[in-house]
């Protein structure tokens, strides 16, 4: 399953980068259970991204080895509400 992330009146780069200005290269699972991690890439001149779920979705959307290319935020679960309408309600807030 994809969890994509869709503002309505933004770009998700900008909504993104309002949420956590200082994303990272590399996948680092959040510590709080109160924030998800999020994948942003590039394909075709627009901005993706979405919800990683726990090491073996990351791995499915990534890949093996090291994934260039894409930038990791951490975004907190209230705010993925109204952005993310594939991700499972029992989710905002808790794991799926």
């Amino acid at each position: 399953m994809r969890y994509l992330i869709q503002p309505k009146s933004v770009l998700v780069i900008n909504w993104l980068l309002r949420r956590d200005p200082n994303p990272k290269p590399v996948p680092v699972f959040p510590e709080s259970q109160d924030v998800w991690l999020v994948v942003s890439h590039l394909l075709n001149g627009k901005c993706y991204a979405e919800v990683v779920i726990d090491p073996k979705h990351l791995l499915s959307i990534c890949g093996k080895g090291f994934p260039f290319g894409r930038l990791f935020f951490h975004v907190k679960h209230v705010d993925l509400a109204g952005v993310c309408d594939t991700l499972p309600p029992p989710a905002i807030g808790g794991q799926p």
